[in-house]
């Protein structure tokens, strides 16, 4: 058990509780996204090459056209590997406020749900810091100043 009574709480930030890049993931996961594409793109060009159907009525030909369909479906075994990878890493960074709830299925969006876990970790450790310095008057007097009412009349108060 963590000991949080010698915890510096006013120095903390947020890569303390969830660290972490979420660009890291994403970017990994479009890398992963694109050699999908990529491959998919490969196994149509060998497919064309022995769907022509002429010239390979031989024994090397018809070797060939068996090598290729084996090929062919070792490459969609990575390429569906590579899918996968891609999906449980996410290929971008959805934004979402702190308060929504993760939106994506379970073991989906890595780089996402690591974006959102940290926004909610600011979110907290913003609210505890007002709380420990008391939200009451600092915070009020910040909302009028800073939102509400412009200067010339905040002075009146």
């Amino acid at each position: 058990m963590t000991d949080w009574t010698t915890f510096d709480w006013d120095g903390a930030t947020v890569n303390q509780f969830v660290p972490g890049d979420p660009t890291a993931p994403a970017g990994l996961g479009k890398q992963m996204r694109d050699a999908t594409d990529n491959i998919h793109a490969q196994m149509a060009r060998l497919k064309s090459l022995s769907d022509t159907g002429k010239g390979w009525q031989s024994p090397a030909g018809q070797e060939f056209v068996k090598k290729v369909g084996d090929t062919s479906d070792l490459l969609e075994k990575v390429a569906a590997r590579f899918e996968e990878t891609a999906t449980a890493l996410g290929t971008d960074i959805r934004d979402m406020p702190p308060t929504a709830d993760i939106a994506w299925p379970s073991g989906t969006q890595w780089a996402s749900s690591l974006n959102l876990a940290q926004k909610k970790a600011a979110a907290a450790l913003m609210d505890s810091k007002l709380s420990a310095e008391g939200i009451g008057s600092r915070l009020t007097s910040m909302i009028v100043d800073k939102l509400f009412l412009p200067s010339c009349i905040t002075q009146l108060f």
